[in-house]
């Protein structure tokens, strides 16, 4: 792992600077995770952007954390700062990754915490994941809050921080709100989203998250951590761990997902093309059942590849699923059916021609969610 300092230009000609933070895995393109800073931080966010994109990177992730215009290294005068400056340089953000030769354009996630959630949703960013800390769905009103009796919406407001620093902003700041409804926003943002938030955050309520959790398109799930404040303190642990598995599995386990039976084929290197995500050993037989990603645009050549290299002896087969696609592979024929059953009887009946029994026509798992419970936790990669 190391990392690598980057600098972009932002619309109005200033300097972002960020931090590059490359695995120590040999990849021709990464899975990426940009992370974004809230309100008047830096893109370290208090040592958890630091910690996180550690973590992201010893798990494979290529990480990109940037201070926005007037914070940290960045250039720019922040008393002019707005959700719509920030959306702006958020989008030259990622526009920037996703020009890397090392980031996989279509395996990109954003992590974002505080006012990060507010400037990403309303950015509405075409990407693949996002995890959301610290959720803020009404900036205007949270954040009047905060600055308390520094709130001079007309004038200058100022906030003075716990170490004693002062954040001064303009009156464009608290205009420019007027421009965004973050549910509605929500609502246009087609990916994974996962929420969390500290049971003992005494700056943005749960309510907040919970606004956005209502509006966000499905999959979607959200986590209240128990004991811990805004900043995810003191189990900042447990946080990263939950969020690292979020990212693997909408980024590298991202596609379809296969069952594929290491005593089934004629080739017995066939399986190492593969990227497995977890292995089941059977405790009567001598064989390992090995869950395995596909990239989506490789399914119909995977597919064919299966099918040439089973074994024509005995009467195996393999399956592939994503959502409500269910492939079931055999030596002379495939199926596409469902994870629904009532779709499955044309499958099961054209197994038991080739004389294979009930108990081995269940095809399952054949839904990621489903995955954990058939494979057992301790047995993913």
């Amino acid at each position: 792992m190391k990392e690598e300092k980057v600098t972009i230009l932002n619309e109005f000609r200033e300097k972002l600077v960020g931090l590059k933070t490359v695995p120590s895995n040999r990849e021709n393109k990464y899975s990426t995770v940009v992370l974004v800073h809230g309100f008047g931080v830096t893109k370290s966010e208090d040592g958890m952007f630091d910690n996180l994109a550690n973590h992201l990177s010893e798990n494979g992730f290529l990480v990109y954390r940037f201070d926005f215009s007037g914070c940290g290294e960045s250039e720019g005068d922040y008393s002019e700062t707005s959700l719509s400056k920030l959306k702006s340089d958020l989008s030259k953000i990622l526009d920037f990754v996703k020009s890397q030769s090392k980031v996989d354009s279509s395996r990109i996630g954003i992590h974002a915490q505080s006012f990060g959630t507010a400037t990403t949703i309303a950015l509405e960013p075409a990407i693949q994941c996002l995890v959301m800390t610290g959720s803020i769905s009404h900036p205007k009103e949270v954040m009047s809050k905060l600055f308390g009796d520094g709130y001079h919406p007309e004038g200058i407001s100022t906030r003075t921080k716990s170490e004693g620093t002062i954040t001064r902003i303009k009156p464009q700041f608290w205009k420019d709100f007027e421009n965004y409804d973050l549910l509605n926003s929500i609502k246009k943002i087609n990916c994974p989203i996962l929420f969390i938030h500290g049971s003992k955050d005494d700056r943005v309520p749960i309510s907040e998250m919970e606004a956005y959790f209502r509006n966000a398109n499905e999959p979607k799930e959200k986590i209240i951590i128990e004991g811990v404040d805004h900043g995810l303190e003191p189990c900042r642990e447990k946080m990263y761990e939950i969020a690292v598995q979020w990212f693997k599995r909408w980024l590298i386990m991202s596609g379809y997902h296969g069952n594929l039976l290491d005593t089934e084929f004629r080739d017995q290197n066939f399986l190492n093309r593969f990227k497995v995500f977890a292995k089941r050993k059977s405790k009567e037989n001598p064989w390992t059942m090995h869950g395995v990603v596909v990239p989506a645009d490789k399914l119909e050549n995977t597919i064919k590849e299966v099918q040439e290299n089973l074994l024509s002896n005995k009467p195996y087969y393999a399956h592939f699923y994503r959502d409500e696609e269910l492939i079931i592979v055999f030596k002379e024929k495939i199926f596409r059916i469902t994870p629904d059953k009532s779709t499955w009887e044309e499958a099961i009946e054209y197994g038991h021609s080739l004389g294979i029994l009930d108990k081995q026509l269940v095809f399952a798992p054949n839904r990621f969610e489903d995955e954990e419970e058939y494979y057992g936790k301790e047995n993913f990669l």
